[in-house]
């Protein structure tokens, strides 16, 4: 049963896609839509990945570990919500 809310937890980032993607659309970062959203993704999936590779796992608690998967599957999802804006920009041109 935890192993189960672990694995909904870390999976948030997936049913917020469309949220990310209205985020990146409408709010600009000195300009820019989808870089800094890319950028941003990327630097916490990486420390989360990171912090999973250093940090002992009798160190981790359930919710600790959660919180981390949750960053490396927000890297994903950002990459993804990116890539599917580029491509919708690029077939309307």
């Amino acid at each position: 049963a935890e192993w189960g809310r672990l694995q909904g937890f870390s999976a948030i980032p997936w049913q917020l896609k469309a949220l990310f993607g209205i985020l990146s659309d409408t709010l600009a970062v000195r300009g820019l839509h989808r870089s800094p959203y890319l950028i941003l993704g990327g630097l916490l999936g990486f420390t989360g990945a990171l912090m999973l590779t250093v940090l002992p796992a009798s160190m981790l608690p359930a919710a600790g570990l959660a919180l981390l998967l949750l960053l490396c599957n927000l890297n994903v999802a950002m990459g993804d919500v990116v890539v599917d804006a580029t491509i919708a920009v690029k077939c309307r041109e």
